[in-house]
């Protein structure tokens, strides 16, 4: 019987299989894999929402800008009173305008600086005869933040 169990015992020792040694390290190397998988995808969604955002403030700033310029929007004379940034404000966002996703894009004016015949100014001395305005306009969307400069003469 001895000999019987012995045999029985390398007969056991002989069949294929995998260690515990050998598994534990297969599914280390399987799990560096899995990892180094959703990091890149974590990383094109991440580019994807980003680029979005910047081709959404870039739209919108051109629509702003093409109805800052329009004869729709009045020219605001500094004459008529004290003239800044806000006065503006309502002209900047493109009626209509449509992004993307659920985060709606932030348009203000900046800044309004007056021509006075040689250059762009901060105070109001309109040149006569030769008006116009510089306004900076800056659209926000998410991580996006894009400006733009309107020049807008009176008619």
């Amino acid at each position: 019987m001895e000999a019987d169990g012995v045999t029985r015992a390398r007969r056991c020792r002989g069949d294929g299989g995998f260690t515990l040694v050998e598994q534990l390290v297969a599914m280390v190397l399987l799990g560096i894999g899995v990892i180094a998988v959703l990091g890149a995808i974590l990383t094109v969604v991440s580019t994807s929402s980003r680029h979005r955002d910047l081709s959404d403030a870039a739209a919108v700033l051109a629509a702003s800008g093409e109805r800052l310029t329009s004869s729709d929007t009045p020219y605001l004379s500094c004459q008529a009173g004290p003239l800044g940034p806000a006065a503006y404000t309502p002209y900047a966002a493109p009626l209509g305008a449509q992004v993307s996703s659920s985060a709606s894009a932030v348009v203000v004016v900046e800044s309004v600086r007056f021509w006075d015949g040689a250059g762009f100014v901060d105070s109001c001395q309109e040149a006569a005869g030769f008006r116009g305005q510089k306004l900076t306009v800056r659209v926000t969307k998410g991580a996006a933040d894009e400006t733009l400069e309107v020049i807008k003469w009176q008619p």
